[in-house]
């Protein structure tokens, strides 16, 4: 609130401030960058420089170049890396996808629509029929980019306050108050989503949202930069590497604009001109992700999940604050009994979360054992303190005590101020754009995250319900990765135990202890569960012995054994690995494209961690590809059948969704076919479905 008057008292201000550093971007140019040489340059001199002031990556683009280096008409340093070795070697025909340069490589730049000239005159459409004569003008272009300028803050069901469009030669803003009832406007409005000019957007998630609000489609857009940019991995160490030329940081689309202007008007013609860049930048992406083999993943599984995702935001999950009311007094009196009890075992009062005051008691009172140090003292982190535990009573004590102190802030005290006033629901957000190997990610809150391992964690889900009369469904694929791993290594062991229904952990146990699968005990089974896990991460002798509470020296000896029996996977790790060193990349079995900068260094830590994910993201990434498939596949054909039923959360591996409980039955049944029917692989893929009136009851 207070933030709020600051912007309204220093209105006029801001406003002037904007308009001094706004840069015209059109401003007719009476020369050409030909026109502009650069005459020799003396490169080591250069990279001298550059050394001195630590500019790192100038620095390596210049070192190793000759004196006097470039030419009487243009400077064109070589793309970053390129003076350090030559391109890696395309990827082998043996892993999924079509063969692609390597990570490293730069793409040649793609020649851009002309940005040059005037800027087209924007046409302010605050009329029905003016709006109508703009999108019948738009639709003549044969590309139009466009952009949602929010009212507020892009809450549930808020419509825009403008939308902007930027077409060939033309440039205009829709004033949504009035037009957005108008039935003229709809009828042509849909007709512009659906059957009108390609469409790029900045975030289709966001546009698709602001649509629905207003029961409007969510377009098929031909390009989202968002997805694209994070496709390419383009952080800014990587941009030039990936289009073959610096581009401008362009500002983040939909959300991010969401301010209030008052009775100013938003900054349109701004609006307009990044949407002339981005239509530029557009066309460079494409080419990249077609030469990266990345293009069918783009078009036919990122761009069109993006309004799937958009309908689960908006939907929202029903949340039971009664239920949670009870937990957090439920939680602060087991906290406060904690406490106690902590204070009894260590000898003194103490404040619990200080991890000074914890090192104090437990190294230097107690003396126990202390681990890794940092700068400020010894650690008391997770790690060092459940090793602990295994031995004393009071780092066990104090874990609990951490585990429920970040249960009640994080999820019981903190759920109940994100309910929806107007919805009674929890609107969260999913990320397409933010982990590397496609998994989609949660926040505002993060609803994957929500505890599932502890018992106090477990009732937490319980006051995720849904409306009378309806019912949650949960659709969990079942060890997809390790179905994922079968499928690459072509292990026969895996193969033929998911092929014939087995426990695959019973049937690994079976094969390295060399015994028939009815005489594996449960200590065996586990054995043989940890390690299945445990090196699809790169865990090595020293964790699994940790896991397993061995010895170093046995943890070798079983994994060693584990390979001697299943050389399929050892195989397959090995080439794995080779391939990352050799392209510095992996690829998931529909394509996807994860870099691993690291995977050459010299730093031997730096590389040992890109070497674990090299081993994993082909399988976290193949299942996060066939989890979004499995959502393209249920979120089309409930939709074909008119069911009274949405997709409401996704994590991971596991879909929830809500239904009219007369449709139970069906739903059911169709979650499951479309999950196990999102691929063909050489194993099948098995879904488990339950249901029940809230979170908890399914699991």
């Amino acid at each position: 609130q207070g933030l709020r008057e600051k912007l309204r008292a220093g209105r006029e201000s801001a406003f002037f401030s904007r308009h001094l550093v706004t840069l015209d971007l059109d401003c007719a140019a009476e020369f050409q960058l030909s026109d502009l040489p650069v005459r020799k340059f003396d490169a080591p001199r250069l990279a001298e420089l550059f050394r001195g002031w630590q500019f790192r990556r100038l620095e390596a683009r210049f070192s190793g170049l000759e004196p006097h280096a470039g030419d009487e008409g243009r400077f064109d340093p070589p793309a970053a890396g390129a003076a350090r070795e030559p391109a890696p070697a395309p990827a082998p025909p043996q892993r999924p996808g079509p063969e692609t340069p390597a990570a490293d490589a730069p793409v040649p730049p793609v020649p851009s629509p002309a940005l040059g000239g005037p800027a087209p005159e924007l046409r302010r459409a605050e009329r029905p029929a003016e709006a109508i004569a703009l999108l019948g003008d738009l639709s003549r272009s044969d590309r139009v980019a466009i952009e949602c300028i929010p009212a507020h803050t892009g809450r549930p069901g808020e419509q825009p306050q403008w939308m902007v469009l930027q077409g060939d030669g033309i440039a205009g803003a829709l004033r949504w108050a009035g037009l957005s009832a108008d039935e003229g406007f709809q009828s042509a409005m849909k007709s512009f989503l659906i059957e009108g000019p390609r469409l790029t957007c900045g975030d289709s998630r966001a546009l698709a949202r602001y649509l629905r609000a207003s029961s409007l489609p969510a377009p098929r857009a031909e390009h989202d930069l968002e997805i694209a940019t994070h496709l390419l991995e383009m952080a800014s160490r990587q941009r030039e590497a990936v289009l073959g030329e610096s581009m401008p940081e362009l500002p983040r689309p939909g959300e991010n604009l969401a301010l209030d202007f008052g009775d100013h008007e938003p900054p349109l013609e701004g609006t307009a001109a990044m949407l002339r860049h981005r239509m530029a930048e557009s066309a460079r992406l494409a080419s990249a992700l077609e030469d990266r083999g990345e293009w069918d993943l783009y078009q036919e599984l990122e761009i069109p999940l993006a309004p799937v995702i958009a309908d689960m935001e908006e939907t929202g999950v029903r949340v039971d604050t009664g239920i949670l009311s009870e937990l957090s007094r439920r939680f602060t009196g087991d906290l406060h009994g904690l406490e106690q009890e902590i204070f009894r075992l260590a000898g003194t009062e103490f404040n619990v979360l200080s991890t000074k005051q914890l090192a104090h008691v437990l190294f230097e009172k107690h003396g126990l054992p202390s681990g890794k140090k940092t700068k400020t003292g010894f650690s008391t982190d997770s790690e060092v303190l459940e090793e602990l535990a295994l031995t004393y009573e009071l780092p066990g004590k104090v874990l609990e005590y951490r585990q429920l102190a970040k249960l009640l802030s994080t999820y019981v005290d903190a759920l109940p101020a994100m309910v929806d006033g107007r919805t009674m629901r929890i609107h969260a957000r999913f990320h397409q754009a933010v982990v590397p190997t496609g998994r989609l990610s949660s926040s505002d809150p993060n609803l994957q995250n929500i505890p599932i391992r502890t018992p106090q964690g477990k009732e937490i889900r319980r006051a995720f319900t849904t409306d009378p009369g309806w019912r949650l469904i949960s659709a969990d694929y079942s060890q997809i990765e390790l179905r994922v791993m079968a499928h690459f290594s072509k292990e026969p062991a895996f193969l033929s135990a998911f092929a014939e229904g087995q426990d695959i952990h019973t049937r690994t146990a079976s094969e390295v202890f060399g015994i028939p699968i009815s005489e594996v005990t449960s200590e065996q089974r586990g054995r043989a569960k940890t390690i299945n896990f445990g090196l699809m991460y790169g865990m090595g002798a020293q964790n699994l012995g940790r896991q397993l509470r061995i010895s170093m020296k046995e943890a070798a000896v079983f994994i060693e054994s584990y390979f001697a029996r299943l050389p399929r996977v050892k195989l397959f790790r090995e080439q794995l690995l080779e391939e990352a060193r050799r392209d510095g990349y992996v690829t998931t079995l529909l394509g996807r494209r994860i870099s691993l900068p690291g995977i050459r260094s010299g730093d031997r830590r730096l590389a040992a961690g890109s070497e674990r994910a090299a081993l994993n993201a082909p399988l976290q990434g193949s299942a996060a590809d066939l989890i979004k498939k499995a959502m393209l596949l249920l979120h089309a054909e409930l939709a074909r059948r008119a069911l009274p039923a949405r997709i409401i959360i996704q994590v991971h591996d596991e879909l929830v969704l809500e239904t009219d409980s007369a449709c139970e039955a069906e739903v059911e049944a169709l979650a499951r076919t479309c999950m196990e029917g999102a691929a063909r692989l050489d194993v099948p893929l098995t879904a488990s479905v339950g249901s029940g009136d809230n979170w908890f009851e399914i699991h």
